[in-house]
């Protein structure tokens, strides 16, 4: 277990990197390199390089796990779904997605996966369909999400889940509070 939790940070490490903000994470991975130095390893510790096939400048913007151990990877030309061994990829012309530039990925409590989009508002990922609904601005509705600019890939967390079930989304005209049940 901990020799594969040690491979999911390096891993993340390595998409950092290749990300082209490696620059900006020096510090951290400071940090990291630091923290290594206490942790006592029995074996040398290997990178492995894992490459996805999917488009130049597919730089990573956001990534998680969501509770099935499937990571998925928000890139700006589409999203990757990987199982450790095989990978799908989802943009706007396989999939229905809104926009491929994925900027947040969430799981909320009750395992839904959430993707905010840089121009296409914010897409839920139904698992059992393959299928992705849209929320897009709409200007004539108040209630609606006030942009479809939702997040960036380089500025904080901008798709939160409060205690109440409450999606809390950061878009490029303000916060939204989305209650996924109506």
């Amino acid at each position: 277990m901990q020799s594969t939790l040690k491979r999911v940070v390096y891993l993340i490490i390595g998409l950092v990197l290749l990300s082209g903000y490696g620059s900006s994470v020096h510090g951290s991975l400071e940090q990291v390199s630091r923290a290594q130095e206490n942790d006592r390893v029995d074996a040398p510790v290997r990178f492995q390089s894992i490459v996805f096939d999917i488009a130049p400048r597919a730089a990573n913007a956001t990534f998680i796990q969501d509770r099935d151990g499937f990571f998925w990877i928000g890139t700006q030309v589409g999203l990757v779904k990987w199982d450790g061994m095989h990978v799908t990829f989802y943009n706007k012309a396989n999939s229905g997605i809104s926009d491929p530039f994925i900027t947040k990925i969430l799981t909320s409590q009750d395992g839904v996966l959430w993707f905010g989009t840089f121009s296409g508002g914010l897409n839920k990922y139904d698992k059992e369909t393959n299928t992705f609904t849209h929320y897009h601005h709409d200007p004539s509705d108040p209630q609606g999400i006030s942009s479809d600019a939702v997040g960036s890939a380089l500025y904080g967390q901008s798709i939160i889940e409060d205690n109440e079930g409450f999606l809390w989304i950061g878009t490029a005209t303000g916060l939204n509070r989305f209650d996924p049940i109506t």
